[in-house]
C-alpha cells in the first residue's frame, strides 16, 4: 500500500520536474523583448558579463559578437536576471569609449543589479 503512494508521489515530482526544465529552456531559447506596442523586437547576443560591481552599478562585459556602441539598448537575462539597461557610458582600461567589438572586454554602467555568466543581448531595431 504504502509503496503505491511514494510511487505516485515521485512520479509527480518528476513530472514536474520535467515541466519546470522544459519551460526554463523555453523561455531561455525564446527569450524576446517586447517594445511599447507589445510587439516582439530582435535581439542579437553579444556577450555576457564576466563581473559585477555592485558599489558603482557597473557591469563588466566580454564581447564575444558583434559590436556595442553608445545609446544602444542592453537586455540582460540570467537565471534571476531580466532587465534593460541603455548604454549611457561606457569604459575599457579606464578610458571612456564609443564602440566595443568582438574580444574586448567593457564596463558599462548599468540601473539593475547583474550576476556572473548573465548573458547580453543588444536590442536591434526594425
Amino acid at each position: 500500500m504504502y509503496w503505491k503512494l511514494i510511487w505516485l508521489y515521485l512520479r509527480f515530482w518528476q513530472e514536474t520536474c520535467n515541466e519546470v526544465i522544459l519551460i526554463g529552456n523555453l523561455f531561455e531559447i525564446n527569450s524576446q523583448t517586447l517594445n511599447s506596442e507589445g510587439l516582439a523586437m530582435e535581439e542579437e547576443k553579444i556577450g555576457f558579463v564576466s563581473n559585477y560591481y555592485s558599489k558603482i552599478s557597473v557591469a563588466a562585459i566580454k564581447i564575444t559578437d558583434g559590436t556595442v556602441s553608445l545609446g544602444d539598448t542592453l537586455h540582460f537575462l540570467g537565471h534571476t536576471t531580466n532587465f534593460e539597461s541603455k548604454v549611457d557610458s561606457m569604459q575599457m582600461e579606464h578610458k571612456s569609449v564609443t564602440e566595443a567589438k568582438r574580444g574586448d572586454s567593457v564596463g558599462v554602467k548599468i540601473s539593475e543589479t547583474a550576476r556572473r555568466g548573465d548573458k547580453v543581448y543588444k536590442i536591434v531595431a526594425d
